[in-house]
């Protein structure tokens, strides 16, 4: 029979664990970096959304307990498992700073304008105040009302949804909410209102494969893996740099390399020469 008492006092002292982690992990960034830089992507990539008795964070943990990169480390990290190919990640802090300029000035004034409408809604959740914001904006087209990164394939390493709206029907800007939580249906953090550095490349969230050699390329660790399994390629799938020298994955468990540290076996020139990117932002 269930001990509520017992359930209870695990429950509080599984919360007070992990804000704990929270507040010692905030404090190791910046405490008040410039807006939009790299950490204060990072900080509100690791913003305290909090728990519930009901999640499975205490089995998997919360995104907001996660590491963070230096700003000039690697975007992106390739992950193997018992010497193959699994996928690639890029780190969500280094991709919102590379698509997004929290600093502009009709960003700033439209997020002036959700809180403002938020101050009147102090009981209601942060998805019904932007949902009131977009049905009290003028002049703005709503271009798209509500996107969550989790429902499309991508390789970012922590999922985010938005609102994107079109001023001068060109400029497109997102109110952006980024996942800090566990099971991705709730815990997500309040929201920034940031414009698209490039309305034609926001939507691009994945790493091309390409050989420095004979320039083949694959457009998705999919596409890679697939050609992989029709060629019946049984190699060491990869050369890792390390300070000791090169090594291939590790077949006795999971594995993972900075991808400026990682060449793939090209299927067409032979060669250990495949770079792993992201092309629209320089990762």
């Amino acid at each position: 029979m269930l001990d509520f008492g017992k359930a209870i006092a695990s429950d509080m002292k599984h919360r007070a664990d992990s804000n704990a982690l929270n507040k010692a992990l905030l404090e190791t960034l910046p405490e008040e970096p410039e807006r939009g830089s790299y950490y204060w992507w990072a900080r509100k990539c690791r913003e305290n959304t909090g728990q519930h008795f009901l999640d499975n964070g205490i089995a998997y943990g919360y995104s907001y307990n996660a590491p963070v990169r230096p700003e000039d480390a690697d975007a992106v990290t390739v992950h193997f498992y018992n010497g193959e190919l699994e996928y690639p990640s890029i780190h969500l802090p280094h991709f919102l700073h590379a698509m997004f300029d929290a600093e502009d000035e009709t960003a700033t004034i439209l997020e002036k304008r959700l809180y403002t409408i938020a101050d009147t809604m102090p009981r209601e959740s942060w998805y019904d105040v932007v949902r009131a914001f977009l049905d009290a904006l003028e002049g703005y087209e709503v271009h798209e009302r509500g996107y969550n990164t989790y429902n499309y394939d991508d390789d970012l390493d922590q999922v985010f949804q938005a609102e994107a709206i079109l001023v001068d029907g060109y400029d497109e800007y997102h109110i952006l909410r980024i996942h800090t939580g566990c099971d991705v249906c709730g815990g997500y953090t309040s929201p920034v209102i940031v414009l698209a550095r490039d309305s034609d490349y926001v939507w691009f969230r994945q790493c091309d494969f390409r050989c420095h050699e004979c320039y083949a390329d694959w457009d998705s660790h999919y596409e890679y893996r697939d050609a992989l399994n029709r060629l019946e390629f049984e190699g060491p799938i990869a050369v890792i740099e390390t300070d000791d020298g090169e090594r291939h994955p590790d077949e006795d468990g999971p594995d993972s390399a900075p991808a400026m540290r990682t060449r793939l076996y090209c299927l067409k020139c032979g060669k250990y020469s495949v770079g792993v990117y992201n092309m629209a932002y320089g990762f």
